[in-house]
């Protein structure tokens, strides 16, 4: 279940593997090494929904060829 604060909504890594069909080891190795962003609160990973639609975004943006291609 998603975590709360104020306004934000951070998802767990477990959460997040599951919304993008990953396993969850390989969403905290990713979390771990930078390549996706994340905190850690009491031993675990989260990613706030805005950081994780902007990781998402800019993913897609890496895969697109560029205009003309």
């Amino acid at each position: 279940m998603a975590v709360i604060i104020g306004t934000t909504k951070y998802f767990s890594a477990e959460e997040v593997a599951e919304i993008l069909h990953l396993n969850p080891i390989t969403v905290r190795n990713k979390m771990r090494m930078g390549q996706l962003p994340g905190h850690k609160f009491g031993g675990r990973w989260y990613i706030s929904e805005e950081q994780l639609a902007q990781a998402f975004a800019a993913g897609d943006q890496q895969t697109r060829p560029a205009a003309g291609e």
